[in-house]
């Protein structure tokens, strides 16, 4: 039975901005409501007859599932048809394409659609495609072909201007073959000033921020970090009041809301439990840290530049690490026990735990076989909301977008913490949503005197996530070195 929509008071203004801008940007905190609320516009635009087909591109989970089920949830959407259009539905093979290079005919073997474009005119007001097939959807139907008045990006994170889905969007906007342009991302303001161009760009072709990166560079930022000849730039930096210039001049097609312009929601705590390594573990850290290498049972652990020895310790932090040949090296259990112990303390309560690593969920599943992924059963999030899951993992590349998690009062545990801002605000979005009755309490072991500490310290909304791991890798390589001397 489907329920009646009633939009609240922001969505009502994030709708009539959407109307009223043909391209624009609705940044809103995840748990919002952006979708029913573009559902809410497409459902006026196709009513006045100003838009007959959509195409709406997203994460592969998102696209899949949630917005087909968005649409079979609310009464006033019965009337939009929707189709969900997958890899299977372009025939993909590889072929051998002939391309120049240096002037000369090369064939190449590329994936390539098998199917006729005319496949795709069935007739659905609403078509859902995964963010990775949306440059072979584009290639497939060309300008001339193209068959959608408006195009929805639901968390497409088109920031690399030198993306295929970027040239992909770039092109049909070039080409005038986009009618209205909606961009939505769960997170508030962009991490980075410097992901705002590409996006800009799409919505406006340069009216607002410069017609080029380069230029848009050179008017807000002046460079940071360089080569040790200074000819090579490695990062930027805004120049004094760039940010609130950069805003002003966007704010009239943008709409960012924070978390307090949208629904009161219950207290969320990031319970942070600091923890001790020991003995061979913990010399096995320093000696990882200070020489990038270490032998275990035999086999050696390197690490040949900085990003790699972010891995390598944040793994021996977590317990376990891989060794030259992929196998994992077992170092310490006290991520596990503290996870034991995180269990018996909530008496049945379910628990949500997340992972970044292979070995980290293989021993996960070892210690505690109770414990289910995300694809165990093919209705694991209504179980879940249902009770009738005490452990369930979930991996944040794998289910940071499009799942509502929050029916059952579960709370969470990460088994270290990542370095990637979006992708952590976004699992932690998965139990902390609209809907949710009772306090989200995250549980998150840290092994004091390791670089776990300057990573979880790091997960702030700006600054590039590279440059961020980078500095705290120095931070403690810097550290352990002075404690050696």
């Amino acid at each position: 039975m489907t329920e009646s929509l009633a939009l609240r008071p922001y969505q009502d203004r994030m709708q009539k901005h959407l109307i009223a801008h043909p391209y624009c940007a609705l940044w809103a905190d995840m748990g919002a409501g952006k979708t029913a609320t573009v559902l809410s516009a497409i459902l006026r635009l196709v009513e006045d007859l100003d838009v007959a087909r959509v195409l709406v591109v997203a994460p592969k989970r998102v696209a899949l599932n949630m917005w087909p089920a968005e649409v079979a949830k609310w009464a006033q959407f019965q009337g939009l048809s929707v189709r969900v259009l997958t890899a299977k539905d372009f025939g993909l093979q590889f072929r051998e394409v002939a391309i120049k290079r240096r002037g000369e005919e090369t064939l190449v073997k590329r994936l390539t659609p098998t199917i006729a474009p005319q496949a795709f005119f069935t007739g659905e007001t609403i078509t859902t495609i995964s963010r990775d097939l949306l440059h072979v959807l584009v290639a497939l139907l060309g300008r001339r072909g193209w068959c959608f008045d408006m195009l929805v990006l639901d968390d497409v994170g088109m920031r690399d201007s030198g993306a295929k889905k970027f040239a992909a969007v770039k092109a049909l906007r070039t080409h005038g073959c986009l009618g209205r342009l909606v961009q939505l991302s769960g997170t508030p303001r962009p991490k980075s000033l410097l992901d705002l161009w590409p996006q800009l760009y799409l919505l406006d072709q340069g009216q607002r921020l410069g017609r080029t990166m380069t230029g848009y560079k050179a008017q807000w930022f002046v460079p940071d970090k360089r080569s040790r000849d200074g000819r090579q730039v490695f990062s930027y930096r805004p120049i004094p009041g760039a940010e609130d210039d950069i805003f002003k001049r966007v704010s009239d097609i943008c709409v960012s809301l924070l978390p307090e312009d949208v629904v009161q929601l219950p207290e969320r705590t990031i319970n942070v439990i600091p923890l001790q390594l020991t003995g061979r573990a913990r010399e096995a850290y320093r000696q990882m840290a200070r020489h990038q290498l270490f032998t275990v049972d035999g086999a050696d652990i390197t690490a040949g530049n900085a990003a790699v020895l972010v891995g390598k310790l944040l793994q021996l932090a977590s317990g376990a690490v891989y060794d030259e040949d992929g196998r994992v090296q077992r170092i310490h259990d006290v991520k596990m026990e503290c996870l034991e112990e995180v269990i018996e303390s909530l008496n049945g309560v379910p628990l949500l735990i997340g992972y970044w690593f292979a070995h980290e969920r293989d021993r996960i599943k070892a210690r505690f076989p109770q414990a289910v992924e995300l694809n165990d059963y093919p209705d694991t999030e209504d179980r879940w909301n249902r009770g009738e899951i005490d452990l369930l993992m979930l991996h944040p590349q794998g289910g940071a977008h499009g799942l509502n998690l929050q029916f059952n009062d579960g709370q969470g545990f990460w088994f270290g913490p990542i370095h990637d801002y979006e992708l952590w605000q976004q699992w932690n979005k998965r139990l902390h949503r609209p809907g949710r009755k009772t306090p989200v309490m995250i549980h998150v072991p840290i092994i004091s005197d390791t670089i776990e500490r300057e990573v979880l310290e790091s997960l702030g909304p700006k600054g590039e996530g590279q440059d961020r791991l980078l500095r705290a890798v120095r931070i403690e390589v810097e550290k352990l070195t002075k404690v050696a001397a």
